[in-house]
């Protein structure tokens, strides 16, 4: 063995919803070597000063670098120091889990945006970000407060409750949907005034996603004769993983 083994450094973002995490895989650590022959074996070694020993709340597979969160992770922000060791080299690298509560109260203040023709793992890895800035531009906030609490492909009755929608489909690729709320103050911006907010940025959305605006999308009310509708983001069980090779 000539070289050492290169760690990617990893971000992951974990929605729980209701601080109910049911753990599970949130990633994979990717490492290269340019020793053609050599076996890298994964490892979680202590960070310096961490109040929680890693090992107790996530594990990591030796052979490929999956990584697994315990359930019931609580809420906050966690860096755990990854080794790859070659039998003779070590290389490490710096993971960052962040864990978000997704409360009721940030389902019924969020919105969905549909990007035109583009994957869960692109947006993450090549959009995100943009999207973060954009959003915050257009309510005056800063990016962290800007709560992503899904990105999936659009079908019908995705993510709005309202099982009447239907959806378009293409036929290159499929829209994503884009569920987030934000933050102001001690609360959250109202749907209706996040909703306005991004109508009048739509533009620069798509400026600073370099992505295509389909629609903001809204559930089709049946019709009341009495009352009036009310629109929500409901999350369906279970989890979904989006990974990307850099974050």
């Amino acid at each position: 063995s000539q070289y050492p083994p290169v760690v990617t450094p990893l971000e992951v973002t974990v929605n729980s919803y209701l601080d109910e995490f049911p753990g599970g895989v949130v990633g994979k650590v990717f490492a290269s070597d340019r020793d053609a022959y050599d076996v890298l074996t994964y490892a979680l070694a202590p960070v310096a000063g961490a109040p929680y020993a890693p090992t107790d709340l996530f594990e990591i597979d030796s052979t490929d670098g999956t990584l697994r969160a315990a359930p019931r992770l609580d809420v906050g922000d966690y860096r755990l120091n990854v080794t790859v060791d070659d039998g003779k080299f070590t290389g490490f690298a710096i993971v960052r889990v962040t864990v978000v509560l997704i409360s009721d109260e940030l389902l019924t203040q969020a919105i969905v945006v549909r990007f035109r023709e583009v994957t869960d793992r692109d947006f993450v890895l090549s959009h995100r970000k943009g999207f973060l800035r954009a959003v915050a531009e257009a309510t005056d906030c800063e990016p962290s407060d800007v709560v992503i609490i899904g990105v999936q492909p659009s079908e019908v009755g995705n993510m709005v409750d309202d099982d009447t929608i239907t959806r378009r489909r293409r036929q290159v690729a499929q829209d994503l949907d884009v569920a987030f709320a934000v933050r102001s103050g001690n609360g959250l911006l109202p749907a209706e005034a996040l909703r306005r907010r991004l109508h009048a940025h739509v533009e620069r959305l798509e400026e600073r996603t370099r992505l295509v605006v389909e629609e903001l999308v809204r559930a089709v009310c049946g019709g009341c004769v009495h009352g009036s509708c009310v629109e929500r983001v409901v999350l369906r069980g279970g989890a979904r993983v989006v990974a990307a090779d850099v974050v």
